[in-house]
């Protein structure tokens, strides 16, 4: 039976693609999708879904390759995983679809113990289908905060939520974040022991020098040991901020390796002499200006 379609004022157009997906879709996935195709701003309040029912459906779409990820500027996240619940078979559903399984058994060995209860079993999925992080960016994080030592799923959960806030939301892109955290990790090690601090707690004011000068200077320990050589000589002992003066100071000349900012230092001694003898050399003739002047005055007066 062929049907007439009354179109009215509004036409949506939805991908060849999904239809054959229909058989595997269910109520809330056409829904989503209808919403989605529209144009839908607030797709809970069109489809009448909760939130993790919408997310699981993007997620279904997404792996069917009807969908590309969401833009994760227009997604900031403004609630924790645990406020999102997932049905025994939206739960199986995510499993199946994502190839979670696995990874959740690797991450149970990564951490030392088997992950099994729902409840957490969910809050990975949702790093999952509610972040849309994948399975290999799950594994790492896992492997990061364990190396840590910090193997509590809330704390791992949190880590996780705190990275896509910040764009982290690749494993590119956090392995770049683990390595850029060892180096810095490093660097402090490094200036513990050339300013004699020991194991101590840094202040929160020595914690932001040290992470100015790594992150916004990009500075690494010989730069600074430069400009710290130049501290104990002009002042006779550790001073963070002469210290930190000096660094900002090169970083406004665009001054960012060694060699570059030795050859700075040398051209401003020798800059420094220069006007020096110049002064030296004017305050000589000045003497003798003066004296011919004293000289002359006397011999009219007499």
């Amino acid at each position: 039976m062929k049907y007439n379609i009354n179109y009215g004022n509004r036409v949506i157009s939805l991908p060849g693609a999904s239809i054959d997906k229909l058989s595997a879709a269910g109520e809330t996935e056409l829904k989503v999708l209808l919403a989605v195709c529209s144009g839908a701003e607030d797709i809970s309040a069109c489809t009448g879904c909760s939130n993790a029912d919408i997310e699981s459906a993007l997620a279904f779409w997404r792996g069917a390759g009807i969908l590309e990820g969401e833009k994760k500027t227009e997604r900031k996240v403004k609630r924790h995983a645990s406020d999102i619940h997932y049905s025994g078979e939206e739960l199986g559903r995510i499993l199946d679809e994502n190839g979670l399984g696995d990874i959740i058994n690797a991450c149970g060995n990564i951490i030392g113990k088997p992950i099994t209860n729902q409840t957490e079993v969910s809050r990975i999925a949702a790093l999952n289908s509610y972040l849309g992080l994948d399975g290999e960016f799950i594994l790492l994080l896992f492997t990061f905060c364990a190396e840590i030592g910090k193997t509590s799923l809330k704390y791992i959960e949190k880590t996780g939520y705190d990275l896509y806030d910040m764009g982290i939301d690749t494993v590119e892109k956090l392995e770049e974040h683990i390595r850029r955290r060892e180096e810095f990790h490093q660097l402090e090690n490094k200036l513990r022991t050339m300013f004699g601090m020991g194991d101590r707690a840094l202040t929160p004011t020595e914690k932001k020098h040290f992470t100015q000068w790594y992150e916004e200077y990009g500075y690494g320990i010989d730069i600074i040991t430069e400009a710290y050589d130049i501290t104990v000589e002009k002042t006779g002992k550790l001073s963070i901020p002469y210290l930190s003066k000096i660094l900002s100071n090169w970083h406004s000349k665009n001054l960012h390796t060694l060699e570059d900012i030795k050859t700075s230092l040398v051209e401003y001694e020798k800059a420094k002499t220069e006007k020096q003898e110049g002064n030296s050399s004017f305050d000589v003739d000045e003497f003798f200006e003066l004296a011919l002047k004293r000289s002359r005055d006397k011999i009219l007066n007499d």
